[in-house]
């Protein structure tokens, strides 16, 4: 039986050091989608989803499978065109980050969401798709709201208070 060829063990050893450094990485980057508190969504070039986070799905409501494949912006949209409104509004391909908006979640109820958005690349530097970060910020927005209504109210006393001196 003959031997193999110096080049050729070679070139099996560096193959199996690369597909285990891509088997970590892989691992590594599903633990951070599972991890992340916040929503993950990739999609492809025509704004169809190929990706959906648990926090996604814990979110808008829906399941990986309902989603994967349809389109994303337009099926939450609270105001109809406001998705098509904020793409005119950016160059192509630019990243945006802390877009805040309503959308509407499988069960129809309404949240405030912060949107962050990047393209994403192919190898030969082609646009692919683009990557979707969403932070579901609707009770910030109420609490917000409620500290400033006591604002107000409290104002009002004030005011009325000096009005009466």
């Amino acid at each position: 039986m003959e031997a193999a060829p110096q080049g050729k063990r070679y070139d099996n050893v560096e193959r199996a050091r690369v597909e285990k450094a891509l088997r970590g990485a892989l691992r590594f980057r599903n633990a951070i989608i599972r991890a992340s508190p916040l929503a993950l969504i990739a999609l492809d070039a025509e704004g169809k989803v190929t990706m959906w986070s648990p926090a996604a799905e814990r979110i808008f409501g829906w399941s990986k499978k309902e989603m994967l494949g349809r389109p994303f912006s337009a099926a939450f949209e609270v105001r109809p065109g406001e998705s098509t409104a904020i793409l005119e509004r950016r160059e192509p391909f630019e990243a945006m980050t802390g877009i805040e908006l309503q959308r509407r979640r499988k069960d129809g109820s309404v949240i405030d969401i912060s949107l962050s958005t990047a393209p994403l690349y192919g190898t030969r530097g082609d646009f692919t798709g683009t990557m979707v970060v969403a932070e579901d910020i609707t009770e910030r927005r109420r609490a917000e709201e409620a500290l400033n209504a006591s604002k107000k109210q409290v104002e009002s006393i004030l005011e009325s208070i000096s009005d009466a001196f």
